[in-house]
């Protein structure tokens, strides 16, 4: 059960909102490109598995050629 009345302190809204800050505009931007997957009446967005990937090819590239 969830409580209601629970309310994050400070330190979790700043935390919260560094991420989001950080990784909203790369989701955005892979997203303009990427449709969600319509499955009945619920869409999935595929964004940040596409953005995971291309992250985890940025990253084995460059060790590669370092």
């Amino acid at each position: 059960m969830f409580a209601r009345n629970w309310r994050p302190n400070s330190f979790l809204i700043a935390f919260f909102e560094m991420i989001y800050s950080i990784t909203d505009p790369p989701m955005k931007f892979v997203g303009r490109f990427v449709p969600p997957l319509r499955l009945g009446g619920v869409s999935l967005d595929l964004s940040f598995i596409v953005l995971l990937i291309a992250i985890g090819l940025a990253k084995s590239i460059v060790v590669v050629l370092l």
